[in-house]
């Protein structure tokens, strides 16, 4: 029986080729793009899960109160971590994590590494990342002791690495002035890419305590405390009872304590001052692909219900002739099925071969090196869309189909009016969908070119950052920046200890004239030298800039408009007393603000200060338009006058304040090109169902052409239908756009405002696009011979 309902399919899809590329093109697309977002969705919702202990292990977090101004970050004091092994019994383990850089030597080579990270030896016990090579328990119990990932042993050791057991060699680095020598006491795997730790070296947590003299700072918080929990430990009352245990060690303190689930750190952390040790993700975008790839595929199956209800009335006779000899309505559903799996077999292997060719590029809009893995949850998936694709597709024309009564269909009695509505409610749901896809596209597109072109308060084109990393060349950068000022192809140069990219150094203690008692809150400050209000392109709005000719200035600040007006003395704030670090000065000018954070967050209170003999840890350099490569290799031969071993790292600031919006550009790239297939999918099904239609009618048009009617007539008049059916798409789809546009634009502080054009222009596209497709078919069949039509009943 199978056998006959395999030669009846393949018949029918070699006699109706236009329905059968449609049907199995559109699900094709729809499957790869279901599989492209499954494999999206798998590695988002999969960060940290490796490790044995995942579901026990969680990351301590910090809220400070400042004065009512609640801030919270992912950080916490070093002392922490010893008193919640000791006081809480639920903790079975802690561990802490700090960063660290400093320049490696590999023979004459010198790298900047920027990936070291100091941990606790209960580290790799907590996390279980593999150990290749060395012990996990001893491994980070020296303080000169080094762990060593395996791509960064094949860096400093070679390729052969592995045969010659790298555990026992050292390596050297170098730290501004000082020089270290480690062992190498174990290598890892190479850290998997879902993993919300991403680290090259790991070093023992004593080293870096020592040298930051930080053993018992508790207001020091500049580090990532994880404990791991019992198995049978109750977390909501120990995150109860954790939360004020900073105040038994120190009773001034108003810092709580809350733990955060360590598979939630990736998808789920909004901390203040870019707190995190990797990027993160958000799990609103998890869900706009997830309904995404919902949308596409039940486009395509739209599609195919569609075309076969459109094909009733020619299959009518073929079920009529079915059941008169026989055939149960139960053997009819399965044949219809049996055509639908049969389709979405032949699609889903047209999907994979999709996938295998367009998997590169979907890794350039996903803007991460996600691997294709074949693996069992990869297969269960699949299997799970393929049933999901064969039922949606195939149980409604099954069941309409199976349902026809022999009688009434052989006599040519047949009405199409419900399956017409069906037919029409689908078409209705396609394009409402694709007019969200396309505004939707349209607000992010129109948002991120707002992102990358607003003013900030000052000039970030051509600006080069340059690190100052050698204590000498910091003391003494007023050498290097007279000899780089020298040169014509220098526009400005300032030195400061920020390089203008998401500046996120705040802090509180500071104190000012009329100041109410207990007022105290974060302000985020820079050290800057007398050129960098120039050579940034800001505008004084009060007062005057830093000047070496007032000695008194280096006593000095600067403040902007935002900490003028939260100190309340946005009229008057010139020659007003300021204490900051315990250093007082006067306030000497007021600087316009100007953006110096992601624009998802606002402008906060800016201080800057003036201190010519302090360390200054970049240079800015403002350089001549198309003069950037000459500069950069000009200003590299300068710097290593000074830093003859150091390694010259340099950034640019437009590009890093580009790359804060990483995440949404990828976003805004997906959704791109997801609303393109989303298009592409409906007209296919518009375009199968406007031949279906012209075929059904084209006796009518004959007839109408031999009277007279026009061909622009007779497109308008098989167009029609389907244009009311958008214009009442566009109707539905704006407010759902607009409400899923304005919670998404709810993520930036400074963001477009939705304009009705974009709704029309959506809307018009909408239009443009369902006419052009329709109009094929209708211009077609109003310009053919209307004597074919009529020659024969």
């Amino acid at each position: 029986m199978f056998k006959s309902y395999l030669k009846t399919t393949f018949r029918g899809l070699l006699n109706n080729r236009l329905y059968t590329f449609i049907n199995v093109t559109g699900l094709s697309i729809g499957i790869a793009c279901a599989i492209f977002i499954f494999m999206y969705i798998k590695n988002e919702l999969s960060y940290d899960s490796f490790h044995v202990n995942s579901s026990n292990i969680y990351r301590v977090t910090s809220v400070q109160d400042n004065a009512g101004e609640i801030n919270s970050i992912a950080t916490t004091s070093p002392p922490l971590a010893a008193t919640l092994k000791k006081d809480f019994p639920e903790i079975e383990n802690v561990t802490r994590v700090g960063r660290w850089h400093a320049d490696f030597k590999s023979g004459k080579d010198v790298f900047e590494e920027q990936n070291i990270y100091a941990a606790d030896p209960s580290f790799l016990t907590v996390f279980t990342f593999p150990l290749i090579q060395g012990k996990f328990t001893s491994a980070l119990l020296n303080p000169e002791a080094i762990v060593l990932t395996e791509k960064t042993a094949e860096k400093y050791f070679g390729k052969n690495w592995k045969t010659e057991n790298v555990v026992g060699k050292t390596v050297s680095s170098k730290a501004g002035k000082s020089e270290f020598n480690f062992t190498v006491t174990g290598v890892l795997k190479n850290i998997p890419l879902n993993s919300s730790t991403q680290f090259d070296f790991l070093i023992p947590f004593s080293f870096l305590e020592k040298f930051d003299n930080a053993e018992n700072q508790w207001a020091f918080s500049s580090y990532y405390t994880y404990i791991q929990t019992k198995k049978e430990a109750n977390t909501n009352a120990l995150a109860e009872k954790i939360k004020n245990h900073i105040a038994t060690y120190g009773p001034n303190s108003s810092t709580l304590l809350q733990i955060q689930p360590l598979k939630d750190i990736y998808l789920n952390s909004h901390f203040a001052f870019n707190s995190e040790l990797v990027s993160v993700g958000n799990m609103t975008y998890v869900k706009i692909f997830t309904v995404t790839g919902i949308i596409i595929l039940l486009l395509a199956c739209i599609n195919f219900v569609n075309l076969s209800t459109a094909r009733s009335i020619k299959r009518s006779k073929e079920v009529g002739l079915r059941k008169t000899i026989g055939a149960s309505r139960g053997q009819l559903i399965f044949q219809f099925l049996s055509e639908a799996l049969i389709l979405c077999t032949i699609a889903l292997i047209l999907s994979g071969l999709l996938v295998e060719v367009f998997f590169p590029a979907f890794k350039i809009l996903y803007g991460k090196d996600i691997q294709l893995k074949y693996d069992r949850s990869f297969f269960a998936g699949l299997s799970l869309l393929f049933l999901v694709t064969v039922l949606l597709s195939g149980f409604y024309p099954a069941f309409y189909l199976s349902s026809f009564q022999p009688l009434k269909v052989l006599k040519g009695v047949f009405v199409e009016n419900k399956t017409k509505r069906f037919r029409e409610a689908m078409i209705l749901t396609q394009f409402t969908f694709s007019v969200v896809m396309i505004i939707a596209a349209m607000i992010i597109s129109k948002q991120l070119k707002y992102l990358q072109s607003k003013d900030l308060g000052f000039d970030k084109s051509q600006l080069m950052y340059v690190r100052l990393k050698n204590p000498d060349v910091k003391k003494n950068y007023q050498l290097l920046k007279s000899d780089i000022l020298q040169r014509a192809d220098i526009a400005g140069i300032t030195a400061t200890t920020a390089s203008m990219v998401d500046v996120s150094n705040s802090t509180n203690g500071i104190k000012w004239q009329d100041m109410k008692t207990d007022d105290d809150f974060l302000m985020t400050q820079m050290t800057v030298d007398e050129d960098f209000v120039k050579t940034m392109g800001m505008k004084i709005i009060q007062g005057r800039n830093f000047s070496k000719n007032f000695p008194a200035d280096s006593m000095g600040y600067i403040i902007n408009e935002t900490a003028a007006k939260r100190m309340g003395m946005s009229d008057n704030a010139i020659d007003k007393k300021l204490t900051f670090w315990g250093v007082e000065g006067r306030v000497i000018g007021i600087v316009k603000d100007f953006n110096y954070q992601a624009l998802t967050t606002t402008i906060q209170p800016m201080v800057l200060r003036y201190r010519p003999d302090e360390f200054h840890v970049n240079l800015i350099i403002k350089t001549k338009p198309d003069k950037i490569p000459a500069t950069v290799t000009l200003v590299e031969s300068l710097y290593k006058k000074y830093d003859t071993d150091g390694v010259f790292e340099y950034g640019f600031v437009d590009q890093g304040i580009d790359n804060l919006y990483k995440s949404q550009q990828g976003t805004g790239r997906i959704i791109s090109s997801f609303t393109v297939l989303t298009i592409l999918i409906s007209c296919m099904g518009l375009f199968g169902l406007a031949a279906y239609t012209t075929e059904q009618r084209t006796k009518e048009i004959g007839i109408r052409k031999v009277l007279g009617a026009s061909v622009a007539s007779i497109t308008s008049m098989l167009s029609k239908d389907f244009v009311r059916l958008v214009l009442i798409a566009i109707i539905i789809a704006s407010p759902i756009a607009w409400f899923g546009s304005y919670k998404w634009l709810q993520d930036f502080a400074y963001r477009i405002d939705v304009d009705a054009w974009v709704f029309v222009a959506a809307g018009i596209s909408a239009i443009m696009i369902a006419l052009v497709t329709v109009s094929f078919q209708a211009i077609k069949a109003a310009i053919a011979n209307p004597m074919k039509s009529l020659r024969t009943e």
